[in-house]
């Protein structure tokens, strides 16, 4: 079964009002016959997320406090709007 890790980065107030959480996608673990093991996105900065984590509690930790969620295999609209934006490209190379 895979999990989500995902990281609370700050949070927002959606259009009804509502106060959300802004959470970042880490990376996911994973589980095969010799346990458990973790894919970490490497694009993401841990010490940007740090240093967001860091200034959301007014504190200076050295570590990172990470989510494991289920994995329901389902994108949120936005990110698959995202996904489809970043895939939009043209065959001929601009070099």
């Amino acid at each position: 079964m895979t999990k989500k890790l995902v990281c609370k980065t700050g949070t927002f107030t959606d259009r009804g009002g509502n106060n959300k959480n802004r959470w970042t996608n880490i990376g996911v673990m994973m589980e095969n016959d010799k346990g458990f093991y973790i894919l970490l996105d490497a694009t993401v900065s841990l010490s940007g997320i740090l240093a967001l984590q860091n200034q959301m509690t007014g504190e200076s930790r050295g570590n990172i406090m990470v989510s494991v969620f289920d994995d329901d295999g389902q994108k949120k609209p936005q990110q698959q709007q995202q996904s489809q934006q970043k895939d939009d490209f043209d065959d001929e190379s601009p070099f």
